[in-house]
């Protein structure tokens, strides 16, 4: 089971695709695509500090 225990790469790569995505599929402003980004990494990664380790 995934536990989160420090920042790592796959954080930062979720990040990155998430920006990515939101700034190709669907052509928004660079501001909504960073709040979009951030908004879904920080619950994926708080849903993994849930789990159990």
């Amino acid at each position: 089971m995934p536990a989160l225990t420090r920042v790592d790469a796959w954080l930062v790569l979720l990040f990155a695709a998430l920006l990515w995505a939101a700034r190709s599929v669907s052509d928004v402003a660079w501001p909504r695509a960073v709040a979009i980004a951030a908004s879904i990494t920080a619950l994926y990664s708080s849903t993994l500090l849930l789990l159990p380790a």
